[in-house]
């Protein structure tokens, strides 16, 4: 998977009447503009207002959240952004991403309203944008809802002056020493000298893999040694300028079904051995077709899967079958006196069942902790880089997740949520360098 900051350049055109609806996800917090602290879930304000809304002028709402593809988070947004006619933007609560998007639509020549429930979250240095105010109180919506709706139907009207974003013919590498100043999943944004910033994409941290979570990775204040690189006009920070890029090397060397003998670098319990294929990279045999392994055994593997965009290689031991618990296999086992799984606990969970998104309806996957109960893995939940796979029809049943408990019913019915990346931070500080 390539990191959305690669290019970012104009390859769509507006869609007619394509509302793209630009806010937060889910429950956030905020302080308003009397200075308390509000708890408002935007989820349903987009579903009982700004939806409800657009499609009775006969518009098509849109969020980035509808556009997985297998594409990232960030891709779904440049791809929707583009394609709406009008932005909606609810800047409320300044959230990074929402007025990252903002942004980015401004940039674009976008015909924007921009709306929120706070005053000073709406940027001082663009005149002549008015936006639209609300508060939960329902005669404030009732009046942003006629406010939105007679601004809608003029910009609908208005003819577009939109800017097509066209590459420079550039290209250089300037070493520079930053510090991260901010950080969120996809990617950290870095200072160097004279304050110039640049941001750090998942994709360009080490060729072994594209780091899930950069926060798991990378904290404020933090000094990084890399580079300005600057590709078709293109600026970003990367900690791999002049590195070789060994995976289009390695599809020709380990194409799937290859075997080799590779040494096990390390054992991660509830996942399983990391072995060396080559150029530094490992690939996974996972737990459960697993023998009786140590550290610095040669283990004669075969490649299953061997996935250059997203950096995986999966293996599994030559003459291998699953094998059952008893058998030795390492899978942890949860204790039946220990009662059912509680929030916050964290489980190596088999997928049993896959639903894809169909545009109508969220997808979803079961899947069944080691040892314990079946649970709920819903698309909202998942990692970006889950959900695109669900997507795709690439999360295989028998795939093994690392998950977190978010939610236990009466019945003692399991809602939860992947993250795969601690695992894989864990090991990556694990193990040693091939030299």
């Amino acid at each position: 998977m390539s990191s959305p900051f690669e290019r970012l350049e104009r390859d769509r055109g507006p869609v007619d009447d394509n509302v793209f609806v630009v806010m937060p996800y889910g429950r956030k917090e905020f302080v308003d503009d009397q200075g308390e602290t509000v708890v408002f879930d935007f989820d349903e304000q987009y579903d009982d207002h700004y939806a409800p809304l657009i499609r009775s002028l006969g518009m098509t709402p849109v969020r980035g959240d509808s556009l997985y593809s297998g594409e990232t988070v960030l891709e779904s947004v440049w791809r929707g952004l583009q394609e709406g006619a009008i932005v909606l933007a609810d800047l409320t609560g300044s959230h990074r991403n929402v007025m990252i998007e903002f942004a980015w639509a401004y940039m674009l020549g976008k015909k924007i309203v921009p709306v929120t429930q706070c005053k000073d979250d709406m940027p001082s240095d663009l005149p002549g944008l008015r936006y639209v105010s609300y508060t939960p109180l329902w005669k404030d919506m009732t009046r942003m809802e006629d406010e939105l709706k007679n601004r809608l139907e003029i910009l609908r009207g208005e003819t577009a002056a939109e800017r097509k974003l066209v590459p420079m013919e550039t290209g250089s590498v300037r070493p520079a020493t930053a510090r991260v100043v901010s950080r969120t999943r996809e990617h950290v944004v870095v200072e160097a000298d004279q304050g110039r910033l640049g941001v750090l994409g998942a994709a360009d941290v080490e060729w072994g893999r594209i780091v899930g979570d950069m926060t798991h990775l990378f904290s404020v204040g933090q000094v990084l040694h890399g580079a300005f690189e600057t590709v078709d006009g293109y600026t970003r920070y990367t900690l791999l300028a002049g590195q070789a890029n060994p995976w289009h090397s390695l599809a020709n060397e380990f194409p799937e079904g290859h075997t080799f003998t590779g040494r096990v670098v390390n054992i991660v319990e509830g996942l399983g051995a990391f072995v060396l294929v080559a150029h530094g990279v490992k690939g996974l045999v996972p737990e459960k077709l697993l023998p009786p392994v140590d550290i610095g055994t040669d283990l004669r593997v075969g490649v299953v899967r061997l996935d250059v965009a997203g950096r995986k290689i999966q293996l599994r031991p030559v003459g291998a079958a699953d094998r059952q618990p008893g058998s030795g296999a390492r899978r942890p086992r949860r204790d039946a006196a220990a009662g059912r799984p509680r929030v916050g606990e964290r489980h190596d969970a088999e997928v049993v069942k896959t639903v894809p998104e169909d545009g109508r309806s969220g997808g979803y996957a079961l899947v069944r902790l080691v040892g314990g109960p079946t649970a709920m893995l819903h698309c909202t939940q998942m990692s970006a880089e889950v959900r695109a796979d669900l997507n795709l029809g690439e999360v295989e049943l028998g795939e093994l997740l690392q998950v977190e408990v978010v939610r236990v019913n009466d019945e003692g019915r399991l809602w939860v949520r992947d993250i795969p990346d601690l695992i894989e931070d864990t090991a990556a500080e694990e193990i040693p360098d091939a030299a």
